[in-house]
């Protein structure tokens, strides 16, 4: 009996407990949604400047333990005649800090809320209700945590639509999220299967289709007040058929960035990867390309971002505008600023590879601040750039390879003849270049590498001022085609 008092005892204190927390909910709630709201229109005000997207809150319905909440999305074009498009949302709010559909799931730590979102029906998003089925086209689930942070799901519903010989097909879109108190971490993960088009085309019809899309991305904001952190964007394949012809296959293509503080500086980097393209069956090689930005002043980046941000909000309703003076000079201080720093643009590689060969070119640009702004445009070339540095090698088997695709585009040609006009044609760019003292002959690779510091240019070993580099460069160009046919010693020094 006394066990069964004390159970009885905990239960009331802990309904006591929950009934109390709801009510304290119930209360706060108009607050935190009306301040949620107001830090993601600054966001969508900071990332998307101009776009006119505004969300409001239309109602709440408050109860004791659950409450129903309106919003509306507005998209507002300045100048636009037409009347603002909007979406409508109805939120069903269950109060913490252990609501119903929590417990359910066997999650017993505390929120202050559960959300369930939905799209509701109107006018504007009426096609979408129905490509979208018996199902709502888009809806979520999110836990508001005490702290202000966000968990949650979004889902875009499969999609089928059909119209003049034309289909869309989307297998849906499954979207993870956590957001921070006051938005400073942002995690994002989602997945979609697929989806096709079937177009028409004046050569016939076309399909396209993705496979295997996936997004992966950590955020969290600096002491820039920028956000750092990494994203990957993959897809897994993707399938181009025009007509009748064969189907031209990507393969693993992947978008990936990084944005990072170090000390008083920011670095970046992006870099793009096509792990496979094939026609017909026949593979034709891979790609990448990796760019990065290095010793961004941090303070000069910021406003500069605030810079842009404020004129892109300027623009929603003018057409046209002037930078006051004042404006121009936070500007040219701004990026003064920046170059101060010294930053550093890179393409640290671009390379194409085919079956037998690959190329590859990569430059490094070093900027500094120029003193004299107002000097002639040579000088001040000079003072901005204090290095520069590429490098380029192409194979003479790579450009075999690309010759000898006409074989697959053209299954009558003649391979036996293709492969000698290619051998050929790979062996005349070799001389032209060497003979042009374009680049020097490595192997079975066309080399050629520059380096420019401080009004000297070393030039595939040789040294010149840079306005002797330059002449050389437009005595080539002026050259032509008949370049080939001149004595190599007319370009000696």
């Amino acid at each position: 009996m006394k066990k069964t008092g004390i159970a009885l005892g905990v239960l009331l204190a802990a309904g006591a407990v929950c009934t109390g927390g709801a009510w304290y909910t119930a209360g706060q709630l108009e607050g935190a949604l009306q301040g949620a709201i107001s830090e993601g229109n600054r966001q969508l005000q900071t990332s998307m400047p101009g776009s006119g997207l505004a969300l409001e809150l239309v109602s709440l319905e408050r109860g004791l333990f659950s409450s129903t909440a309106r919003y509306r999305l507005r998209l507002d074009k300045p100048g636009d005649e037409e009347p603002a498009a909007e979406l409508r949302f109805v939120d069903h709010i269950e109060h913490g800090p252990l609501p119903l559909s929590r417990l359910a799931s066997l999650r017993w730590l505390p929120v202050m809320a559960t959300s369930r979102v939905e799209l509701e029906r109107n006018a504007d998003v009426e096609p979408w209700f129905a490509a979208a089925g018996a199902a709502v086209p888009l809806r979520g689930t999110f836990a508001i945590g005490y702290g202000g942070g966000v968990d949650g799901q979004l889902q875009l519903a499969p999609l089928q639509v059909v119209a003049e010989g034309e289909k869309l097909d989307f297998s849906g879109l499954d979207l993870d999220l956590a957001v921070g108190a006051d938005a400073k971490d942002i995690r994002l993960s989602g997945a979609v299967e697929r989806l096709s088009l079937d177009l028409q085309h004046e050569r016939g019809p076309v399909r396209i289709s993705l496979n295997g899309l996936s997004l992966d991305s950590e955020r969290s904001r600096g002491r820039s007040t920028l956000y750092m952190g990494e994203s990957r964007l993959a897809l897994a394949s993707s399938e181009i058929r025009l007509a009748d012809q064969p189907p031209l296959l990507i393969r693993d293509l992947v978008q990936s960035d990084s944005l990072h503080e170090q000390g008083e500086r920011i670095a970046a980097s992006l870099a793009y990867d096509v792990g496979g393209l094939s026609y017909d069956g026949h593979e034709l090689g891979s790609a990448r390309l990796q760019l990065s930005l290095g010793n961004l002043d941090m303070t000069a980046l910021r406003q500069l971002s605030e810079l842009y941000t404020r004129y892109a909000m300027r623009l929603q309703g003018e057409d046209d505008f002037e930078l006051s003076a004042e404006e121009e000079t936070r500007l040219r201080d701004a990026l003064l600023q920046l170059l101060a720093g010294q930053p550093r643009l890179a393409l640290d590689e671009w390379r194409v590879k085919t079956a037998s060969g690959e190329s590859r070119f990569t430059l490094q640009l070093d900027l500094d601040r120029p003193q004299q702004l107002e000097a002639s445009p040579d000088a001040l070339a000079r003072q901005l750039i204090q290095r520069l540095q590429a490098s380029l090698v192409v194979g003479k088997p790579m450009i075999r390879d690309l010759l000898m695709l006409q074989a697959v585009f053209d299954p009558q040609a003649d391979r036996a003849a293709l492969s000698q006009e290619a051998e050929q044609a790979a062996q005349m760019a070799g001389e032209m270049a060497s003979g042009l003292q374009l680049a020097r002959l490595e192997g079975e690779n066309i080399v050629a590498r520059l380096d420019y510091r401080d009004g000297q240019v070393e030039f595939n070993g040789v040294s010149m001022p840079v306005e002797q580099f330059a002449a050389q460069m437009m005595g080539m160009a002026a050259l032509g085609g008949d370049a080939f046919g001149s004595q190599p010693g007319a370009l000696q020094e």
